[in-house]
């Protein structure tokens, strides 16, 4: 099965499974009939119509079970790109946010390192220092 990573890729396989959706079923009876004359009257006078009715029903199952499982795949790689994107699109606001957050604490610690109030208390000045430079870090 194709990579599902761009819109586009998803279209194209889905016109190509539609193409083999129609395709692959009127090839097959058209193949059958063709045989028809040629191999199961030939071979199987009394029994052609039955031998030809019974392969394009197993056929038809088979084909049936394929496709659900080929559709079943695609909903499901569809769902799992869109919990991922959706994710991704959650984890870049909070880490946006968080940043602006961190940001804007770590200014106004640094202003609030120079106050004149702290001016006097060097053990103050140092924490608001070491608290803005964890700002930074983070």
């Amino acid at each position: 099965m194709p990579e599902l990573g761009r819109h586009g890729d998803n279209d194209l396989w889905l016109r190509q499974l539609r193409l083999v959706g129609v395709g692959l079923p009127a090839l097959f009876i058209v193949i059958v009939q063709l045989l028809r004359p040629i191999f199961f009257d030939r071979y199987w006078p009394r029994d052609g119509d039955t031998i030809v009715s019974v392969l394009t029903a197993l056929a038809a199952i088979a084909f049936g079970l394929m496709m659900f499982r080929l559709i079943d795949q695609l909903v499901e790689d569809d769902r799992y790109r869109s919990t991922v994107t959706e994710r991704d699109r959650i984890a870049r606001e909070l880490h946006d946010s968080l940043a602006q957050v961190l940001g804007a604490t770590q200014l106004r610690l640094q202003a609030a390192a120079y106050h004149p109030a702290v001016q006097d208390h060097d053990d103050l000045k140092t924490e608001l220092a070491d608290v803005a430079h964890d700002c930074q870090d983070a």
